[in-house]
Parts: C-alpha cells; sequence; structure tokens
C-alpha cells in the first residue's frame, strides 16, 4: 500500500488544505469541520496523508489514528465514493468522508452541532472547551466524544 495523498497535496486544494473540503447535503458538518480544520496544519495534514492508503486494486484503506489496533479500517472503492454521494472538491476529502460514513454511517448522519459553536450567529459569546481536538485524535470515537465542544487545537 502507498499513500497517495501527500501533505503537499493535500496542502494544494486550496485554503491550505482545508479548501478541499465542501459540506454537502449529510448531515457530517462536525466531522467535516474538524477535518478542515486539522487539514490547514502541517501536522495535520501530515496525518491526513498517513490515514489514507492506495491498495493495489485501486480501493483506499483508510485508519482513523486514535483507532490503531482498536477498529478495523475502512475500505473506500470508487463505488463507494458514489453510493455515499461524498462532494467535496479534492479527493482525499471524499475518501476520509466516504470512510467516516462507512465505518459509522449514524453518526456520520446524526452529527450535532456542538452548543458553544451557536454564539457568533445569536450574539452571545462562544465558549472554548479546555480540551482540544489534535491531529492525533481524529479518531471517530474522539470525535464523537468532543462533539459539544468548540475547541479544535491543531
Amino acid at each position: 500500500m502507498s499513500h497517495p495523498f501527500t501533505a503537499q497535496d493535500i496542502a494544494n486544494s486550496g485554503l491550505s488544505g482545508a479548501g478541499g473540503i465542501d459540506q454537502g447535503s449529510l448531515d457530517d458538518c462536525v466531522f467535516e469541520a474538524c477535518a478542515a480544520a486539522v487539514a490547514t496544519t502541517p501536522t495535520g495534514r501530515a496525518t491526513i496523508s498517513e490515514m489514507i492508503a492506495l491498495n493495489s486494486n485501486g480501493s483506499y484503506t483508510v485508519t482513523f489514528p486514535g483507532e490503531y489496533g482498536t477498529a478495523s479500517p475502512a475500505t473506500v472503492t470508487q463505488s463507494t465514493l458514489i453510493s455515499t454521494g461524498v462532494s467535496d472538491s479534492a479527493t482525499w476529502a471524499d475518501v476520509l468522508e466516504a470512510a467516516l460514513i462507512t465505518s459509522d454511517f449514524n453518526f456520520a448522519n446524526d452529527a450535532q452541532l456542538p452548543p458553544n459553536a451557536t454564539g457568533a450567529a445569536d450574539g452571545s459569546s462562544a465558549t472554548a472547551h479546555p480540551t482540544a481536538l489534535a491531529p492525533r485524535d481524529i479518531s471517530i470515537a474522539a470525535i464523537r466524544a468532543r462533539a459539544g465542544r468548540a475547541t479544535i487545537a491543531v
């Protein structure tokens, strides 16, 4: 297996990486926002690059770092990319999002906006939680555990 998307490929997708992620019709905005934030840093881009491996049959294997040894990696085929309905502008982002959907469909499509992320919209001040999400914590479990917290440290 090789890693088909380098950190530089991810950076080149626009806005230092985050430009490759586009929120579509799926209700996975919490994951998309976290992945976009992680993609804006050199360490985050390197982490994402290492997460995605290209298999000899053209499919991808995605392993979320916090789950090494505790969960099966997600396999994403061209068919998976079509059937999941992902619509990011960068292929690496499509593969990452499709892996989330195939790994945990209920979480991917039932993500809730963190309660303290509405501050700017309603005029109140949003509060940051001291526990941050770092690139090494981009596992589905870590994002789910922190879904109610707005701070993302990269």
